[in-house]
């Protein structure tokens, strides 16, 4: 539904798909690792993504290199 709403922009509105839901699945999450699980499982649940998201934007980044990283965000 939000892709054909969204017509041409359709990249730009499935990017910001994750902005949208993080707040909203975030603490969804932590309340059920908290509830069936300590304090430590949610601790260490967590590195992981950090170490994803790091690794993602690393591949990113050298991937958009000279005059497409101007194109790529314009």
């Amino acid at each position: 539904m939000m892709a054909r709403a969204a017509g041409k922009r359709v990249a730009g509105v499935l990017a910001a798909m994750p902005i949208l839901l993080a707040p909203i699945l975030g603490p969804v999450i932590a309340g059920a690792i908290l509830q069936f699980a300590s304090c430590r499982w949610l601790f260490w649940s967590t590195p992981p993504f950090g170490v994803l998201a790091l690794l993602l934007a690393v591949r990113r980044e050298t991937a958009l290199k000279g005059p497409d990283l101007v194109r790529k965000f314009v």
